[in-house]
């Protein structure tokens, strides 16, 4: 359902507590890095992205830190829309393909669960769009892809989110389970398609 307005208040963030800020936050900036490399992106949502993603990096820190930041707030909720008008229309990738039947078993925050995916995301995809991480890091005043990485990496960090799902267990069952539901409309617009066996690898190293 799309809405014939949307009042974007930051202002209503305020009391947002600083571990529900981290997830939706870096959801946002999720969206908005696998929008901008989505085979069905174009100039437009690529140039929604790359200013979501350029309001995330800088600000989202902040707004964790200190939620009554109303400049930092502002920011945060302007990525997070610029990241919906993008992805709405160049659709996502693999770390939103892979969060949902994740999310699903493990009963943990959508956010949270992107924002551990991402970083296996951005290394799998890195042999097909490199490029294009390079030019969005660029675009937010980073040398390259290695220093954007490192930027998201440190970021989700601070804000206390885990690399990997280490600390769950989940049996054979439930990774075929992934492995089935996990191909939606955002794994078919990922850059770099992943077979199961693709998808299987990652799910051990998110894992292990």
């Amino acid at each position: 359902m799309v809405p014939d307005l949307a009042i974007v208040d930051p202002l209503l963030t305020l009391s947002v507590p600083p571990s529900v800020t981290a997830s939706s936050g870096m959801d946002a900036m999720v969206q908005a890095i696998e929008a901008y490399t989505s085979v069905s992106a174009n100039a437009v949502t690529q140039a929604l992205s790359e200013k979501s993603v350029e309001l995330l990096l800088n600000r989202l820190p902040d707004a964790f830190h200190n939620g009554a930041d109303i400049g930092a707030r502002t920011a945060v909720a302007e990525g997070s829309l610029l990241s919906a008008m993008s992805f709405s229309q160049s659709g996502l990738g693999a770390a939103h393909g892979l969060a949902h039947p994740i999310g699903s078993i493990l009963g943990l925050p959508h956010g949270l669960v992107c924002s551990v995916l991402i970083m296996h995301v951005l290394e799998w995809n890195s042999l097909s769009c490199g490029g294009l991480y390079d030019s969005l890091a660029h675009k937010c005043g980073l040398a390259d892809r290695s220093e954007l990485i490192a930027k998201i990496s440190g970021i989700s960090a601070e804000m206390g989110i885990p690399g990997s799902f280490a600390g769950h267990r989940i049996d054979e069952a439930q990774k075929q389970f992934i492995i089935k539901n996990c191909r939606s409309r955002s794994m078919q617009t990922n850059p770099r398609p992943m077979s199961d066996d693709d998808i299987a690898s990652i799910i051990d190293r998110l894992f292990s």
